[in-house]
């Protein structure tokens, strides 16, 4: 899987400023996202030994929802920005955001189809929308305060808690993972996501 740890620089994305290793704005977001779902990762571990013995389960479900919504954020942010700084975007439309429309039009006209890559095509630009819905659903929050959703480890829980968990949180990863696969298998050597991708 793709952790925080294994996080290097691929060839031709970083260069050397005032000391320091340089990489696109947009691969940090990559990075952090891996970083949040680690959070997640350990928040969920908390969580279910103190639901288990009783303990302060409320505070690391706080803990994991928190890192959840950061991971998507994040995740969502780096499809977005590598959409901007890919080749085959046109400046006329950098003044508003993408979205998965946009990310999946991007993954569209730079890697051509193939009959065997249909079913994870699909699934992908399905990862994709769920992403943005829930980043969208984070800027533009309607929930009641009585709504209720289902948690893997309390049952019904508020609305919050049992969508941004470590599950949607590894879904975010494993769609960022998913570009970045697609990108190495088809696209024009010229246009490989590899190049400017941080996390492997």
């Amino acid at each position: 899987s793709t952790r925080a740890g294994s996080a290097k620089i691929a060839g031709g994305v970083a260069v050397r400023v005032a000391g320091q290793t340089r990489m696109p704005l947009w691969s940090q977001w990559a990075i952090a996202a891996v970083e949040q779902r680690d959070l997640a990762e350990q928040a969920r571990t908390d969580l279910t030994s103190a639901w288990v013995q009783n303990g302060d389960w409320a505070s690391a479900s706080r803990r994991e929802m928190r890192a959840a919504m950061q991971c998507i954020v994040a995740a969502a942010f780096a499809l977005e920005g590598w959409g901007f700084a890919h080749p085959s975007q046109q400046p006329s439309t950098k003044k508003s955001g993408l979205g998965a429309s946009g990310v999946v039009r991007i993954m569209k006209r730079t890697y051509p189809v193939q009959a065997k890559d249909k079913a994870q095509r699909r699934l992908l630009r399905e990862r994709v929308g769920r992403l943005f819905e829930l980043r969208n659903d984070l800027v533009h929050h309607r929930a009641e305060l009585g709504d209720s959703a289902m948690h893997p480890v309390l049952g019904s829980t508020p609305r919050e808690s049992g969508t941004y968990t470590v599950e949607a949180a590894r879904e975010a990863c494993e769609t960022l993972k998913g570009v970045a696969e697609l990108s190495l298998l088809h696209a024009n050597p010229r246009q490989r996501l590899r190049k400017r991708w941080p996390v492997t």
